[in-house]
């Protein structure tokens, strides 16, 4: 059984053939990319270029001509605006937590093509809400109304006192924010987007790199993303191919079929990509054994036991087995009770910095700073029980081995 990107490998070189390398695939992340050339590689018997393979990010990027910078710099830049326009003489740190929900809502803001302006206006004159806000539908509307009702002038709480404090330089803190990051051609995510988006519409012509490009994979699209798409198509320099099961597809009830459905409907897949079987999996019958445990660890000794049993199975077929985790603790003691027969292992979930060594050395340093004490001679003195914690620690006990 061919996977999806197997069969869109085979129906891109049956296309285009040696003229494959021309293409600029894109894909929602690296990883697909790195499986659609492995495939590539499988069906292709003789010496050829390979086709360029990206994410939608890295196009935005290219095309867009901004610089992603990463977190804490647009926190900085924020902060700067932010306490600027707001007159406000909190901490960075007090910040922070304000600022990472502004990067959030400035990005969707901006990747759904968001008037700011009508966003940030104040609306407790609930009556102008029909007025200007006549696009929204009747659910958003009365979403905004029963958000706004609570905000009483004659009895506002400190926080929303706090909140209307932002809110009405929330528009210009946008505005400079955006500013200040193109004038050092970096950006946000979002702000790359809607910079794509601008372009494609603005009378200069957009010098795209590459003369067809093909998407694979893709589900909810964003309104930049659908706006790149039909400029794309309607220019024919785009190829569309989408992963779906027929099952959530052709019953409108199923949810996960939302988003597809529209977009298998306007961006068509070629008239030669037919179905794989794969796109029926979830209305073949299935072979389900649930197995009892009593802990967490119990879990990790089966997956032990299973993988020992099976080994054939994994050697011929390795891909085919995935072992999908309930809890990310899992991970390590997963990882270790792979037997040593198997050599090759590919770990797609992240790992949380909380369980690393240097975590737990940062967090006794910090216990050691909290419970230190002045004395009266003016020595700092510090509790010895998170002086021995660090001198054990992994890191620092190596050192002296």
């Amino acid at each position: 059984m061919d996977t999806f990107l197997k069969h869109t490998a085979h129906d891109l070189y049956s296309r285009y053939g040696d003229h494959i390398s021309e293409l600029c695939i894109v894909f929602p992340n690296r990883r697909a990319g790195l499986y659609f050339k492995k495939y590539l590689s499988e069906i292709v018997n003789k010496p050829l270029w390979s086709p360029d393979t990206t994410t939608i990010n890295d196009l935005m990027r290219d095309i867009s001509g901004l610089q992603q910078a990463d977190n804490i710099k647009l926190l900085f830049e924020l902060y700067k605006v932010y306490s600027k326009l707001k007159k406000s003489n909190e901490t960075f740190d007090e910040f922070y937590f304000w600022g990472e929900m502004l990067l959030n809502d400035f990005d969707d803001i901006d990747k759904y093509l968001v008037n700011p302006e009508d966003l940030f206006k104040n609306l407790k004159n609930l009556k102008s809400i029909q007025d200007q806000f006549s696009y929204l539908s009747e659910n958003q509307l009365n979403a905004i109304q029963e958000f706004w009702k609570s905000f009483n002038p004659d009895r506002y709480s400190e926080h929303q006192l706090d909140f209307i404090s932002i809110w009405t330089v929330l528009y210009d803190i946008y505005n400079e924010f955006n500013y200040i990051l193109k004038q050092n051609k970096i950006a946000y995510e979002g702000m790359m987007y809607k910079s794509v988006v601008e372009k494609l519409k603005s009378n200069n012509p957009v010098d795209f790199s590459h003369n067809k490009y093909v998407f694979v994979g893709f589900n909810a699209l964003n309104n930049c993303e659908k706006e790149l798409f039909d400029h794309l198509k309607n220019n024919k320099k785009a190829d569309f191919y989408w992963d779906y099961d027929e099952l959530y597809i052709n019953n409108e009830n199923y949810e996960a079929g939302l988003f597809l459905r529209e977009n298998i409907k306007t961006y068509k897949s070629p008239p030669s990509f037919i179905l794989a079987e794969n796109s029926r999996n979830l209305s073949n019958n299935k072979n389900i054994e649930i197995i009892s445990v009593s802990s967490d660890v119990g879990q990790t000794q089966y997956v032990q036991k299973w993988l020992s049993e099976n080994q054939p199975l994994l050697t011929d077929a390795p891909d085919n087995t995935a072992i999908v985790l309930s809890d990310e603790q899992l991970l390590i003691p997963v990882i270790h009770s792979i037997p040593d027969s198997i050599e090759n292992v590919n770990i797609t979930m992240g790992y949380p910095v909380i369980n690393t060594p240097i975590y737990s050395l940062l967090e006794h340093l910090i216990d050691l700073q909290k419970n230190c004490k002045v004395a009266s001679t003016g020595e700092t003195q510090f509790s010895y029980k998170n002086v021995l914690a660090i001198l054990n620690h992994q890191y620092i006990r190596s050192n002296f081995q």
